[in-house]
C-alpha cells in the first residue's frame, strides 16, 4: 500500500470528417437567372458554397480513485440535468454571489454526500443539485463523507479519503492511503459525448482583367453554433462550463476576406 494522490480520468477521442463544394444556381446557364444581363450576372453568378464538418466521438476511463464500496456502473448521458455550485464561497452572503454551472450527470460518479443539495450558512447553494433521487454512486472511497456529517467532527480529516491504518511488525501504526496498483477498473473506457462542427465558406472570383481576379469569400466557423460537450469528469458530470478542449469548438465566428490575385 501506498501514498498516491487522485488520478483524473483519460480521455480521449475519435473522429470522420467530411467536406463539400457546391456551385449555387445562379447566372446564365443556371437555374436561377438564367437570362441575366452581363452585369447582374456577373454580380449573382459563380458563386460557390464550400465546407467541412467533423464528427467526433469521446471516450472515458472509468475512475480508478476510490477503493472503498462497488456498486453498479450505471450511464445516464443527457437525463439528469444538474446545477454545479461548488465554486460558490462558502462566505457568499448574496444571490449574486452564487456560482453555479449546468451540467449532466453522464455517469453515477462519486460526489461527496457533504456536496448533494449543500448549502452554506447564508443559505446559498454550494452543492450540486437535480441528482436523482436514487442516486448510489458506483464506487465510494473507503471513508465516504456520512450522511449528517460535519467538518467539525473528530474524524472529519479523513472522510472522503482512502486512509487507513496499518500496523507495522514493531507494534507502531502507520496512517497511509490504500492503493495496490490493481484498481478492478483500470483500462476499461467507456464512450462519452458525441460532437460535431461544421465550417462553409461563400466564394467568387470576380475578373477585373485578362490577368487580374479579385476573389471574395465569408467564411463562417461552427456554422451551427455547437457547444462541445467534454468527457465526464472523475465525479461522473459533463460540465457545460467551457466546450470540448480538444477541439475547435469556439463560438460561431464569421470572417470576410477579399484577396487580389495576379
Amino acid at each position: 500500500m501506498t501514498a498516491t494522490s487522485a488520478r483524473p480520468p483519460t480521455r480521449c477521442q475519435t473522429s470522420c470528417a467530411l467536406d463539400w463544394n457546391y456551385e449555387l444556381p445562379f447566372g446564365k446557364g443556371r437555374s436561377f437567372g438564367s437570362n441575366a444581363p452581363g452585369f447582374l450576372n456577373g454580380l449573382i453568378g459563380g458563386w460557390k458554397l464550400s465546407g467541412s464538418g467533423t464528427l467526433l466521438n469521446t471516450w472515458y476511463a472509468q475512475p480508478t480513485d476510490n477503493w472503498g464500496e462497488f456498486g453498479k456502473f450505471e450511464v445516464y448521458g443527457k437525463k439528469y440535468k444538474i446545477e454545479d455550485c461548488r465554486a460558490t464561497p462558502a462566505t457568499a452572503t448574496r444571490p449574486q454571489d452564487e456560482r453555479c454551472t449546468p451540467g449532466y450527470l453522464w455517469f453515477n460518479g462519486y460526489i461527496s454526500e457533504r456536496n448533494i443539495n449543500s448549502k452554506n450558512a447564508a443559505g446559498l447553494r454550494n452543492g450540486v443539485f437535480g441528482l436523482p433521487e436514487n442516486y448510489k454512486p458506483a464506487q465510494k472511497p473507503i471513508n465516504p463523507w456520512p450522511r449528517g456529517g460535519q467538518p467539525t467532527d473528530p474524524l472529519a480529516a479523513g472522510y472522503d479519503t482512502d486512509l487507513v491504518v496499518v500496523t507495522l511488525k514493531d507494534g507502531t501504526t502507520r496512517l497511509v492511503n490504500f492503493d495496490t496498483g490493481l484498481h478492478p477498473w483500470r483500462n476499461q473506457y467507456r464512450m462519452g459525448p458525441f460532437n460535431w462542427v461544421t465550417d462553409a465558406s461563400l466564394l467568387k472570383f470576380f475578373s477585373v482583367t485578362e490577368r487580374v481576379k479579385v476573389r471574395v469569400n465569408l467564411d463562417v466557423f461552427n456554422v451551427f453554433n455547437v457547444q462541445g460537450f467534454n468527457p465526464p469528469s472523475a465525479d461522473g458530470i459533463v460540465s457545460l462550463g467551457s466546450s470540448f478542449n480538444n477541439f475547435a469548438f469556439r463560438p460561431r465566428q464569421l470572417q470576410g476576406t477579399v484577396r487580389i490575385e495576379w
